[in-house]
């Protein structure tokens, strides 16, 4: 056992892959890699280091002490961003043959697998082997749920919460906050795993559609708030300015005839708040209404001394 070899890379799996999925990664790579059959050079190079891997990783003690060794917890993150396992960069696929005539009667399990492949290579190419060597075609979708299932409680904790926002960091390609989280929970652990998303959420700006919606009924609360502060103000300052106008223009009234009540003017004072009238036409027509007024008192005076008269020598007759 040697410890600083990745045998799980060797076979292509996960740290968390169950003992079936990796005897069916074995069983794939034997198939593919057996000098029999492959022709390259490094066969028995490949197949030495496939066996070596199987030797520990197929006994459950061997596992356990070779886990302990490497100090299993929270997988380090350079296990999920590992691109050894992607096939477009490898030379040889062992699955390439058995894979055409699967996806030939069962076509979803494309999409299924390549759904795999943006979490993680490795996740694909186990998911792959284990479909072919099992059959389990009708049950793909199932199979694959158990596996994310699996690697997201191996890298993210096992916090629902970091789960959802693992998968929206990996359909959105945000590998630099999928690292920042997966070392976040490794030190802090599942039971953080609300608290991490919602500081990595707030730092990064990554949100999700409830916290976009409440973000966006915020955003118009205060919007409504603003227009009717804004509306308030405007009032209050209209308000403030026709009560400064009025002020000046019953001064203005008064400057001619202190006696005048500003009250019986409004209509004067509205046609010289639009421009209707100068403040000389206002004091003009302050000075007529004040002459004809005298007028009126004077004739009012004298009608009232002839009734006087008129009654007094009607009652002494």
């Amino acid at each position: 056992m040697d410890v600083s070899k990745d045998y799980y890379a060797t076979l292509g799996v996960l740290p968390s892959a169950e003992d079936y999925i990796v005897l069916a990664a074995y069983k794939a790579l034997c198939k593919r890699f057996h000098p029999d059959v492959y022709k390259g050079a490094d066969a028995h190079e490949r197949m030495a280091a496939i066996n070596e891997a199987y030797e520990v990783l197929g006994d459950s003690s061997k596992r356990a002490e070779y886990d302990r060794r490497r100090g299993e917890t929270t997988s380090d993150d350079s296990d999920f961003f590992n691109d050894d396992f992607d096939q477009s960069k490898r030379d040889v696929d062992p699955f390439e043959e058995d894979w055409k005539v699967a996806v030939e009667y069962y076509p979803e399990v494309v999409t299924i697998a390549e759904r795999l492949e943006k979490t993680s290579a490795r996740l694909a190419f186990t998911f792959r082997a284990y479909i072919l060597l099992e059959k389990e075609y009708e049950q793909a979708t199932e199979v694959a749920d158990l596996m994310e299932r699996n690697f997201l409680n191996q890298f993210f904790g096992t916090s629902t919460v970091s789960h959802t926002f693992a998968r929206e960091l990996i359909e959105a390609g945000r590998k630099d906050v999928l690292r920042e989280l997966n070392k976040t929970i490794k030190v802090l652990g599942s039971g953080s795993g609300e608290r991490v998303v919602n500081n990595l959420r707030e730092k990064h700006q990554i949100f999700n559609a409830e916290q976009l919606k409440k973000q966006k009924e915020e955003q118009i609360r205060k919007k409504k708030e603003a227009e009717a502060a804004r509306v308030r103000k405007q009032a209050e300052a209209a308000t403030a300015s026709r009560d400064a106008s009025f002020a000046r223009f019953s001064k203005l009234v008064r400057s001619v005839d202190p006696t005048t009540s500003c009250h019986l003017s409004e209509e004067l004072f509205k046609m010289w708040m639009n421009g209707e009238l100068s403040d000389d036409q206002i004091k003009s027509i302050v000075s007529e209404t004040k002459n004809e007024f005298k007028k009126w008192s004077v004739l009012l005076v004298l009608i009232l001394s002839v009734l006087s008269v008129g009654l007094y020598y009607f009652i002494n007759s």
